[in-house]
């Protein structure tokens, strides 16, 4: 059995092996336009566990709204003392981006938001703008591990890698591999942008990229795909061939297998940097996908 900091450490990279594994898949079926987004701003509380669809396959003809937006948001995930890190995106992105299109802005965060960290953001952007807390039962551990062997992880890994003591840290990668496109918040949307504070922008953007994504059926955008450390990802590639083997009906004839393996059959610990990413929902909320985040959560 490998030890717990090795296994723990494979649910923060749930998605990239698999990303690798199936992508540009061709589009079937045309998803109908929904208008009636709210521009209100809910705090979720929801027992969702995200519907999943009975297909592998992902769409393409995302429909426009009234205004000629497709159904896509900017998403962040954080805190409320990171304010001033998040204005300092939002004016990147607005002078680079949005202030073009104004697509909608969404920020999630496991506690309240303050009325200062609103109206900080608020003042900003003529982007629609919705705050939601995370529903409870999407922001912990695997069920799967015990609070007395994660701590025994983080102590071992604190000294090994970045974030390797950090309790935070895993949280935050288990949600954003496995739950935030759940969210409520991002129910109706067909393409999420996923934002986050302190984060430069030096290039004008002049054109809308979830259009983009949409007519040259992409499924997902990205700007780096550096080597993963080893010490990170010790189990990861064991467990995925084990999904594998146990899913073959999952797996996509034409794929980047031979990015992630080399011609030895041998992991090359490729992996796209997902701090920066532009997704087609659909891939996520796949079956394959929901499948292969469950098999990782239940490695522990």
């Amino acid at each position: 059995m490998a030890p717990l900091s090795s296994r723990f450490k494979r649910t923060i990279f749930a998605f990239v092996t698999l990303l690798g594994l199936l992508v540009l898949y061709q589009y079937s079926q045309d998803i109908p336009a929904d208008t009636n987004a709210s521009t209100e701003e809910p705090v979720a509380r929801v027992d969702t566990g995200g519907e999943v669809s009975h297909s592998i396959e992902v769409n393409s003809t995302k429909a426009e709204d009234d205004s000629g937006l497709l159904r896509a948001a900017l998403v962040a995930l954080v805190r409320n003392s990171e304010l001033q890190g998040i204005r300092s995106t939002i004016r990147q992105i607005d002078d680079r981006f949005n202030n073009k299109f104004h697509y909608p802005y969404i920020f999630l965060n496991d506690e309240e938001f303050t009325e200062e960290f609103k109206e900080g953001v608020r003042t900003l952007t003529k982007a629609p703008v919705h705050f939601g807390k995370l529903p409870e039962e999407h922001w912990g551990l695997s069920p799967y591990v015990t609070e007395n062997k994660v701590q025994e992880a983080l102590e071992y890994n604190r000294n090994r890698y970045l974030y390797g003591g950090s309790y935070s840290y895993r949280l935050m990668c288990r949600y954003q591999s496995g739950f935030v496109y759940k969210h409520p918040l991002l129910k109706d949307l067909d393409y999420y942008w996923r934002i986050e504070p302190d984060v430069n922008y030096y290039c004008d953007l002049p054109y809308d990229p979830f259009k983009y994504m949409r007519d040259n059926k992409l499924i997902y955008g990205f700007t780096m795909t550096p080597m993963e450390k080893a010490e990170t990802v010790e189990t990861l590639w064991d467990t995925t061939r084990e999904w594998m083997i146990e899913n073959p009906d999952y797996l996509q004839d034409k794929s980047f297998i031979h990015w992630v393996v080399n011609e030895k059959a041998k992991y090359t610990r490729c992996h796209f940097w997902s701090n920066f990413e532009i997704v087609d929902l659909s891939f996520y909320r796949s079956e394959a996908y929901e499948s292969y985040f469950q098999h990782l959560d239940r490695a522990g």
